[in-house]
């Protein structure tokens, strides 16, 4: 399923580049959710559990902000202030940081019933742990009705599944 809502480069903190829309969850005012895609799956696996894939994220705003930076790395004079221009893959899996599912309430109040942590190396961390390389996918025991999904930005937005 492809849901339309808002979503870098490890070595780099984005956290504050764009005040205005810390969280659009909280903010009626910011329509984010005609700019970010998110295209992801939910596959019932043996045993009972669930596996959410997401495929792609994409949102433009992030885009701009690296492209923002990117001029500015361009621009630099001083060799002491140049910086690494930030490149990204087609998919943006780089940019997401944390992924929760809530599996039991499809609005309303969150509840999350699995989450992972993807740090800047691309390690992802469940429940205090190094479970793996991040490659997309992670397990829920239950169904999950909605995904909230945490860029490295730092914005957070809620996708229903």
């Amino acid at each position: 399923a492809e849901f339309t809502v808002y979503h870098p480069d490890a070595p780099y903190d984005l956290r504050g580049a764009d005040q205005e829309h810390k969280n659009a969850d909280t903010e009626p005012d910011a329509d984010i959710s005609a700019e970010t895609r998110l295209d992801c799956s939910v596959l019932p696996q043996s045993g009972g559990s669930w596996q959410i894939t997401v495929n792609s994220y994409r949102a433009p705003r992030l885009e701009e902000e690296i492209a923002a930076l990117n001029a500015k790395a361009r621009r630099s004079t001083r060799e002491s202030q140049k910086q690494k221009i930030i490149t990204h893959s087609a998919s943006g899996l780089e940019f997401l940081e944390w992924l929760s599912a809530d599996c039991e309430n499809a609005e309303g109040c969150w509840h999350s019933g699995c989450e992972v942590y993807i740090d800047a190396r691309g390690q992802t961390w469940r429940q205090g742990k190094i479970t793996g390389v991040w490659n997309g996918r992670f397990d829920c025991a239950r169904r999950p009705l909605r995904l909230k999904v945490r860029d490295v930005t730092g914005r957070e937005t809620i996708f229903p599944l």
